[in-house]
């Protein structure tokens, strides 16, 4: 079965039965043109012309995700000029496939969350009557399970490296990391507007889950934020990617990126005694499935906990 229709990309499918290829031609072309007869919203209306409704939508709720627009370009490359209506799953998946080469499942991943958003906008914000093409490719998966944590010795000699930077504010910054488990980009926004030093709390009004979050200062970190208060501006103001890694490389320590001082926290958390549902909280996941990737550094603890409970059951 062969259907072309002219601008879009020719469909087609092998059958054992020549009546087969017909219904399935026919249920093809029927959808759309059913659509296009009830004079749907989106009839006509090209992939390009949606995305630019969407990111219209996506700046009105000031959201400030910065990679939106770059994943939105590629979709637009790849399916600008085709008919929504006309999108398969085929045709994305096929675009994943080409986008792959080279990058880890975790990026191509996302790159598929992106425009199935697209897609969900239409339905559930537009109430366009189409179907959401993506749905029917399956997510690529993921190893989360390797992650990169600073040793004792790690720790002290990143945190030495950091207080002899040319970048002032350096420490600071790690200490941040390290002590509230808070994402880089989370940090970069923080505000002096956003910090209660007296209730020892900084409010994240721009997480990545999209919902505000509030972070607990430790006192040691709370008495190193006094030295360099201010009022209302941006705390880590300039860029400090060159610094960091120049800290690094001072301190000796390879392999390990700004995100991993949450992992970092996240593993001081865990291997102190505190369970994984306040981890969970302390770390804004959204669900305690992500934080379960670190269940197994308590497991040393917990058998010490139940050789204490339980050993004496049977006596």
């Amino acid at each position: 079965a062969v259907i072309r229709k002219q601008g879009n990309k020719t469909l087609t499918k092998t059958f054992k039965t020549r009546s087969n290829a017909k219904a399935w031609a026919s249920r093809i072309e029927g959808d759309r043109e059913l659509q296009l007869a009830m004079g749907s919203k989106a009839a006509g209306m090209s992939f390009k012309t949606l995305s630019g409704l969407y990111r219209a939508w996506w700046r009105a709720q000031n959201r400030k995700d910065m990679g939106v627009p770059a994943k939105i370009r590629f979709w637009d490359e790849k399916l600008g000029e085709r008919m929504v209506l006309d999108i398969t799953s085929d045709d994305i998946r096929e675009c994943l496939n080409d986008y792959s080469v080279g990058r880890k499942p975790a990026t191509v991943n996302r790159m598929r969350s992106q425009v199935s958003a697209v897609f969900n906008f239409a339905i559930k914000e537009k109430g366009y009557k189409i179907q959401n093409p993506v749905k029917s490719v399956t997510s690529r998966p993921e190893n989360n399970q390797i992650e990169r944590y600073l040793s004792d010795d790690e720790r002290k000699r990143l945190l030495t490296a950091c207080e002899a930077s040319q970048w002032p504010k350096l420490h600071l910054l790690v200490h941040m990391g390290l002590s509230t488990g808070a994402r880089l980009g989370e940090l970069l926004k923080l505000n002096w507007a956003d910090i209660d030093l007296e209730a020892r709390t900084a409010t994240l009004s721009d997480t990545k889950n999209g919902s505000t979050r509030i972070l607990c200062l430790p006192h040691a970190l709370v008495q190193e934020m006094r030295q360099w208060q201010e009022i209302g501006t941006r705390i880590f103001p300039g860029k400090f990617r060159y610094h960091w890694e120049k800290a690094l490389v001072r301190a000796d320590i390879t392999n390990f990126r700004f995100h991993d001082l949450r992992h970092s926290c996240a593993s001081y958390l865990v291997k102190s005694g505190c369970g994984l549902y306040a981890a969970s909280k302390i770390l804004g996941h959204k669900s305690i499935v992500t934080t379960q990737r670190y269940a197994h550094l308590d497991i040393e603890d917990n058998m010490k906990l139940a050789d204490r409970v339980l050993d004496n059951m049977n006596g």
